[in-house]
């Protein structure tokens, strides 16, 4: 129902421009689902994330970027068992300086998803993101649920093993590739930028549900492939070192 979380990167070097660390602030919230409104379900939730840099470093980075976006998913399913869904996420994603029409981003995705066999699902598809560093991001994968305490999606841009160890304890092993783009505010009459940052996580966690309305979330990790990207003049892109990081979150399951 609702996830909020804090995770933290330790100081990186930035290609020689200076060092920083990043502390992620996130919530999401699963606030509605109309279910077979004319043969469709749909769901509604609100994602809010921010990320601070702790030293602006001679990038000259923001003191923070963040996004608040609606998700809205509709999802058809045929007699034969596919699932057909089409993802919504309007939203505003910015260093929070002003907002105008170049903060407003929406992001659309269409994806299939089929039955291959028993417990096993294959999913293709896209998203389409406007303004984007990376514009289009594929989306395809297998779902397997391998037997009643293990579960496999693995797929791009997010795979996951998870093993439900209990009936309060859950672990899990991912991978997730995250392309984001945001809008910044003008700095001495020189435009609008836009600040892309991408990298690749590999996690280890554990969920623990204390009641039907609580659970406690840990994780650790190591981020890698990390870059820092200038769309406008000047452009440019630097390589960010390697980290570990750590996550604690609360929430309730769905």
């Amino acid at each position: 129902l609702y996830d909020v979380g804090v995770t933290f990167l330790p100081s990186s070097d930035v290609e020689g421009y200076g060092s920083t660390s990043m502390l992620e602030i996130n919530a999401d919230w699963a606030f509605g689902c109309l279910e077979d409104v004319g043969g469709c379900d749909i769901d509604f939730n609100l994602v809010a994330k921010d990320i601070l840099f702790t030293s602006r470093t001679a990038l000259d980075l923001p003191d923070q970027v963040g996004q608040i976006t609606l998700d809205m998913g509709f999802t058809f399913y045929t007699k034969k068992g596919t699932g057909l869904q089409v993802r919504l996420r309007p939203g505003l994603q910015s260093d929070f300086g002003e907002f105008d029409s170049e903060t407003f981003f929406m992001p659309a995705s269409f994806c299939v998803a089929r039955p291959l066999s028993d417990g096993l699902w294959g999913i293709l598809g896209l998203e389409v993101r406007a303004h984007y560093e990376q514009e289009f991001m594929p989306i395809v994968g297998l779902s397997w649920e391998i037997n009643d305490t293990v579960r496999l999606d693995a797929g791009i841009p997010r795979s996951q093993l998870t093993c439900f160890m209990s009936k309060n304890s859950t672990m899990y092993l991912s991978a997730a590739w995250a392309n984001t783009t945001y809008n910044l505010e003008e700095r001495d009459n020189d435009g609008r930028d836009w600040l892309t940052l991408e990298d690749i996580r590999a996690t280890l966690g554990m969920i623990y549900e204390a009641s039907d309305l609580l659970q406690f979330r840990g994780e650790v990790g190591m981020a890698f492939n990390r870059s820092v990207e200038y769309d406008q003049d000047p452009s440019y892109e630097a390589d960010m070192d390697d980290t570990v990081f750590v996550r604690f979150a609360v929430g309730a399951p769905l």
